[in-house]
């Protein structure tokens, strides 16, 4: 197999589900047709549109890098099974390009390569290594967008004490949210697709901004809850 799962048996609560679902699937068997989102013929166009997928030598030096460091990980079992498959090498860019389509995208990304995940453990044991090697590979410029944006938000934090009526680090927190700014306008830069969710981020700390004003300036008098 080319993609794996794990499959646990149902719980009593998971098993009571599958009666009900069981006994009322005939009746919902037209509706369920009725409500289907891709047909054949579009499932064939995708199909053709496939193999048009862009996959830049960038991913493929990425996915080569990944195979190397699963077969250096000497704590998850071996990977060396991974390495002599050259089929499943191959269709590793097969479902990189679809998963890129699916997405609306004509190339593949690093967000693509979460995949990865699906395709290159042998083990359930080896999920969390597999996991683990991916995981810095797939990072986006929307990733460290939010990561910022939490940081910068966190609670106890000096943003969310000037926000909460404090005015003493007012000037301070003024100064990490246009810092903050500087950065997520940078990161849009490099965002691709991915820029209209950073500029949504953006508009969001903006507001921020505003609010930060607002208490040094003394317009704001009451905590925020």
């Amino acid at each position: 197999m080319t993609i794996r799962v794990v499959v646990n048996p149902l719980d009593q609560a998971g098993k009571l589900a599958l009666v009900r679902a069981r006994l009322t699937r005939d009746r919902q068997a037209g509706a369920s047709a009725a409500s289907a989102k891709l047909t054949l013929a579009e499932l064939a166009e995708l199909r053709q549109a496939r193999p048009n997928v862009v996959v830049p030598d960038q991913i493929v030096q990425c996915v080569l890098e990944i195979y190397q460091a699963l077969m250096d990980e000497k704590s998850g079992g071996d990977f060396q099974w991974a390495w002599a498959d050259d089929r499943r090498f191959g269709r590793i860019f097969d479902i990189l390009q679809a998963h890129a389509l699916l997405d609306g995208r004509s190339a593949v990304t690093k967000a693509d390569l979460a995949v990865l995940e699906w395709l290159l453990w042998d083990t359930p044991e080896q999920i969390a290594v597999v996991k683990g090697v991916i995981a810095p590979y797939c990072r986006t410029p929307l990733d460290d967008a939010r990561e910022l944006v939490d940081a910068l938000l966190a609670p106890g934090g000096t943003v969310a004490d000037v926000r909460a009526g404090s005015r003493a680090k007012g000037v301070q927190a003024l100064t990490q949210v246009e810092e903050s700014c500087k950065a997520l306008e940078t990161l849009k830069g490099t965002a691709g697709s991915m820029a209209d969710d950073i500029e949504t981020l953006l508009r969001q700390v903006a507001g921020v901004k505003q609010e930060i004003i607002a208490v040094i300036t003394g317009a704001v008098t009451a905590p925020r809850r």
